[in-house]
């Protein structure tokens, strides 16, 4: 079987060998515009769901996360299959091979990554770093600069430590800022010298929502959550990015950390069901200020007059000292984009009853829906129920974040499932021609945000390789490199790598369908 027409073994052919070089900045050319020298183009991966090496097969000193706990409650349906992370594809034992190929087979000039906290400080607490642990991640770093890519390190995705959460209660209790803060400035000490790039953390959103909220569907899974327990894991989520942000500040000025720092957030931007009605476009603008509720503590130290009003003392504040330091905590926004949904105005009655959890649309209080009033969905459905490749989800999301003082951002996370991937022969996967439709879309929107001016400064896809996806397990991929859990499996570029290249180096144009004439 032919594998890749751009071989993974090197960087074939001569075309995209001249234009990358094995990389050089400033090589990328999208649809006939040369973007920026230092325009960042990566793949992204996150810690539980790749390394394995942890829970029962812990390696290195790791320690126990939330999710290898989650994992480990058998028979809850926690995970699909019962699958764990334990091993996941194995990345802690084949980086060596794995980083080489994202180079050769994507043509990224950065590897996106994030950090376990429980390789680190295996109690989640403490004044040294795990040697194993840090060493790990630095001969990563290190091997992702010998293949001509930076480094982007994620601080924090969604593994705390158990120990944290059988102390306090995890990210519902305050004592968690300031050993985010210790855990920060360890792992700056550690990796500062390598480390291109800093994130504090992944969609601080999602993990409080579906660990700490009413219907947990992700480790810790409280239980008796309730919304204010959610914005309580919010508030104190901020806190700590802006700690961490503030230890990346005094590193800098001291020169033990280099480059710049940021913070990945999601969230759907709204479609007014009927764009001709005022009632459902100022719906939209409500929505936006709940999904996208990062934006006003980043850019102003406080919560937008919007969640104010509606959640009164519901709404933790900041001190005046916090404040200062929430405000302009970051160099850049990630903005991980998925899908959007239609936003309507509630009808009369619905809008009347929408005072508190007990009402389905509190405390958005719009309607939300995949579908519109005449049954069409938001976009091209995905093997995830939460994923619609929807026309310009990009574009608008990253939009409203300029319009509300967001000064400079990346498309932090872009991707999607294949439906019925994982049940497919490793010759109809790699064919993927579902993923190149939607990277397709993702170009089109990254034309439009760089025709309007706003501030782009790079984008990363989801992800690099599959993975374990959560709380499902490895039934649904989004890799761009197809793999299987396990020990040293074998790696395979798909379809879709090839396009992501090919279009980034101005062999393809995005803005023609993509029929490739011999196989993939």
């Amino acid at each position: 079987m032919k594998v890749s027409a751009f071989s993974v073994l090197g960087c074939a052919p001569a075309l995209i060998l001249l234009k990358l070089g094995c990389l050089a900045r400033g090589a990328y050319v999208l649809d006939g515009r040369t973007l920026p020298d230092d325009f960042i183009f990566s793949c992204g991966t996150s810690a539980y769901q790749i390394e394995g090496a942890t829970g029962s097969q812990a390696e290195g000193g790791k320690g126990t996360s939330i999710w290898d706990t989650f994992a480990h409650e058998k028979g809850l349906g926690h995970i699909a299959n019962d699958e764990t992370g334990d091993i996941a594809v194995d990345f802690y034992h084949t980086y060596p091979r794995d980083l080489p190929l994202f180079r050769q087979a994507l043509g990224v000039n950065q590897f996106d990554f994030t950090v376990a906290w429980t390789r680190i400080l295996p109690n989640g607490t403490g004044t040294t770093a795990n040697p194993a642990g840090l060493n790990f991640y630095r001969d990563v770093i290190m091997t992702a600069h010998r293949n001509g890519m930076t480094a982007a390190c994620t601080i924090y995705h969604w593994d705390l430590p158990q120990a944290l959460q059988d102390k306090y209660g995890g990210w519902l209790n305050k004592q968690v800022v300031s050993d985010f803060r210790n855990y920060a400035e360890i792992i700056m000490d550690g990796l500062g010298d390598l480390c291109d790039d800093w994130l504090s953390m992944n969609e601080p959103r999602t993990f409080c929502q579906e660990g700490y909220g009413a219907d947990p569907v992700s480790a810790p899974a409280i239980p008796n959550g309730t919304f204010k327990t959610e914005i309580t894991c919010r508030h104190n989520a901020m806190l700590a990015h802006a700690e961490a942000h503030e230890v990346f500040v005094e590193k800098k000025k001291q020169g033990k950390v280099k480059g710049k720092f940021g913070i990945k957030i999601d969230g759907g931007p709204g479609v007014p069901m009927d764009p001709t009605s005022a009632a459902d476009v100022a719906a939209v603008d409500r929505h936006h200020a709940f999904e996208f509720w990062e934006v006003s503590p980043l850019v102003n130290g406080t919560y937008n007059p919007t969640m104010r009003t509606a959640l009164g003392s519901l709404l933790p504040s900041f001190t005046a000292e916090e404040t200062k330091k929430v405000a302009g905590s970051y160099d850049f926004v990630a903005f991980d984009a998925y899908t959007s949904t239609w936003i309507a105005a509630l009808n009369a009655s619905d809008a009347a009853a929408c005072t508190g959890e007990q009402s389905d649309f509190w405390p958005e209080c719009v309607e939300d829906s995949e579908t519109d009033h005449a049954g069409y969905l938001i976009g091209k459905p995905t093997e995830s129920d939460w994923n619609f490749r929807a026309n310009d989800t990009i574009y608008v999301g990253l939009r409203y974040m300029h319009e509300n003082g967001i000064k400079a951002f990346t498309v932090g996370e872009n991707g999607m499932a294949v439906i019925k991937e994982a049940s497919l022969h490793l010759g109809e996967r790699v064919v993927d021609a579902d993923r190149v439709d939607w990277y397709r879309s993702t170009f089109k929107n990254i034309n439009w945000v760089l025709d309007a001016g706003l501030p782009l400064i790079g984008a990363s896809f989801w992800s690099c390789i599959d993975n374990l996806e959560w709380s499902s397990g490895f039934t649904i991929k989004f890799g761009l490199v197809d793999t299987k859990p396990g020990y040293n499996q074998t790696r395979t570029s798909k379809m879709s790598a090839n396009y992501v290249k090919a279009v980034m180096t101005g062999e393809l144009d995005s803005r023609y369908s993509y029929f490739p004439s011999e196989g993939i």
